[in-house]
């Protein structure tokens, strides 16, 4: 998911954002646009599982695979 989805704007500023999702941002009918200094921390973004492994109990969840991803980020900084 973008950090912005922006739709049917005549002057849009983006400036100093910095985001960890793999998409900055969508544009729909934007007549002017403004980007500087925006940054994306590619490092933490990662693409949408291809399969979702989240079982859960009467609504409670738990997604194996951010789980995973953390485990593994952890190790990797020790």
């Amino acid at each position: 998911m973008p950090m912005f989805d922006i739709k049917n704007s005549k002057d849009v500023v983006l400036k100093d954002n910095k985001t960890d999702q793999p998409d900055f941002a969508t544009l729909d009918n934007v007549e002017r646009i403004e980007a500087e200094g925006n940054e994306v921390d590619t490092q933490k973004a990662h693409r949408d599982d291809i399969v979702d492994v989240k079982p859960n109990f009467f609504g409670v969840g738990l997604n194996l695979n951010e789980l995973y991803r953390r485990w593994r980020s952890r190790t990797k900084r020790n």
